[in-house]
C-alpha cells in the first residue's frame, strides 16, 4: 500500500505531491507571459464577444442620454405653452452679456448680431470653466461647493416662485404668501437635499431634470429668439471641442 503524504492543517497546507518550503509566502504574484500583459487603459475598456453586443451597448447608452433629454424639452414645451409671459419679453429685459438685442427686421443683420451674442456667451462660459478649473486645481473646495449650492438655491427657490406666481396670475389661481413659500420651501430644500446629499436615485434624476428645465426658461425669456437657436449650436460644439480635445 503507498503510503500518502500527511496533509497539515495549518496555515500553510502541503498538498499531496508538492513540496512547500515554510518560508514561502501565501500570496504570489502570477507571472504573465509578455503576450497577456495590457495597459491600464486596455484593461478598463468593455470587451465583447460579438459585434452586436457592442451596437446593443451603444444604443442602451444613447437611450440612457436621449430620455432625460426628451423629458426635460417636454417640460420646457408645457411650461412655455402654460405660461406666456416667458415668451413675452415686451420690458426689453435681456442678460448683461447679449448686448445685441434683434430689434432691426433685416435677416442677416439679426443672424450677425445673434452670431456676436453666442460668441460672448461662449466666452463667458469658458472664462468660467477656466475659474473653475483653478479652484478645483488649488483645493477651494469650501468655495466650489458653495457656488453650487448657491446656483442651486437660486435655481430651485426663485426661478421656480417667479414661475409659479406667472402661472397662478395666468389661472386666476388664489393663493396666499404663506402656502406658496411653505411649497416653495418644501420643493426647493428636498431638491437641495437630493442633488447635494442623499436621496433615492430616480428623485435625484428629477431635480436635476427639473432644474435644468427651469433654467430653459429663463433662457427663452431673456435671451432674443435668434441668440436662443445659434447658442444651442455654440454650446454644443464647445461641448464637443471640451469633452475631445
Amino acid at each position: 500500500m503507498a503510503e500518502s503524504t500527511p496533509r497539515e492543517t495549518a496555515d500553510n497546507e502541503v498538498t499531496p505531491g508538492t513540496d512547500q518550503d515554510d518560508n514561502t509566502p501565501l500570496l504570489q504574484s502570477t507571472q504573465t507571459s509578455p503576450a497577456d500583459t495590457s495597459s491600464p487603459d486596455e484593461t478598463f475598456q468593455p470587451s465583447f464577444d460579438h459585434p452586436y453586443q457592442a451596437l446593443r451597448f451603444g444604443a442602451e447608452m444613447g437611450l440612457k442620454l436621449i430620455m432625460p433629454v426628451s423629458i426635460c424639452m417636454l417640460l420646457v414645451t408645457t411650461a412655455v405653452l402654460s405660461v406666456t409671459s416667458f415668451t413675452d419679453n415686451s420690458n426689453n429685459a435681456y442678460f448683461f452679456y447679449t448686448p445685441f438685442h434683434e430689434k432691426v427686421s433685416n435677416p442677416g443683420i439679426r443672424f450677425g448680431e445673434a452670431i456676436a451674442n453666442a460668441l460672448i456667451l461662449v466666452a463667458v462660459v469658458l472664462v468660467m470653466t477656466i475659474l473653475l478649473v483653478v479652484l478645483y486645481k488649488f483645493r477651494c473646495y469650501k468655495i466650489l461647493y458653495g457656488w453650487m449650492l448657491l446656483a442651486t438655491f437660486v435655481i430651485l427657490f426663485f426661478i421656480s416662485f417667479f414661475y409659479l406666481l406667472d402661472l397662478f396670475k395666468m389661472y386666476d389661481i388664489p393663493i396666499d404668501i404663506f402656502t406658496l413659500f411653505f411649497m416653495l420651501w418644501n420643493f426647493g430644500c428636498t431638491g437641495i437635499a437630493a442633488i447635494h446629499w442623499k436621496a433615492p436615485l430616480k428623485l435625484q434624476q428629477a431635480y436635476l431634470i427639473l432644474s435644468s428645465a427651469l433654467v430653459s426658461l429663463i433662457f427663452i425669456k431673456y435671451l432674443p429668439p435668434w441668440t436662443a437657436w445659434v447658442i444651442l449650436i455654440a454650446i454644443s460644439i464647445y461641448d464637443l471641442v471640451a469633452v475631445l480635445c
